[in-house]
């Protein structure tokens, strides 16, 4: 099982995801420094982001209000994200939110963030396909996985990479410290 590190005191750790009474967000303790990681959950609810943040960045994050969710958007906060809210949308620190007018998101879909540090990008699959206009470059330091959730009952579980993705990340060609 994955472990993380909890931002809000509402969001819980459990056997089979995470659960969180309103705003929620949360940062994988596993940093990747090289080679390619990835990571595949199921969200519940209909607001929510997955991506990835800076681990130089992540302790000045946890230091923020709590209620800072999503982790990035409208350029502000910190990383990359898929967001889920009001549609679908490409966020990244810096830039202005990329709205993905094509991608269909049902509530319990599996979402996997594709992290390639050799080529430098992030990337977003919906079912174990890519979505497109979600893939953005990534500065070249240690990032962890991290997720937002909003509302009642909403939830991340996190789920084995589908086998194409697999293919393409396996864990011994990944650099991570666990602190």
């Amino acid at each position: 099982m994955r472990k993380i590190f909890v931002k809000h005191s509402s969001l819980g750790r459990r056997s089979h995801g995470w659960k969180g009474r309103l705003e929620s967000t949360a940062c994988g303790e596993e940093v990747v420094k090289s080679g390619v990681a990835a990571w595949s959950v199921a969200c519940t609810g209909e607001k929510f982001m997955i991506g990835i943040v800076p681990d130089e960045r992540w302790a000045a994050f946890a230091e923020e209000s709590p209620t800072f969710v999503p982790f990035v958007c409208q350029g502000g906060g910190f990383g990359i994200g898929l967001l889920a809210w009001d549609g679908v949308f490409l966020c990244q620190a810096g830039h202005g939110d990329q709205h993905l007018q094509t991608v269909d998101l049902r509530p319990g879909a599996r979402l996997t963030v594709l992290l390639d540090m050799g080529r430098r990008r992030v990337r977003f699959f919906i079912e174990g396909k890519p979505v497109p206009g979600a893939e953005a470059v990534v500065p070249n330091t240690a990032h962890r996985f991290a997720a937002s959730v909003y509302g009642v009952n909403a939830s991340i579980s996190f789920l084995p990479p589908l086998p194409l993705v697999k293919d393409r990340c396996d864990a011994s060609q990944t650099t991570m410290d666990s602190r």
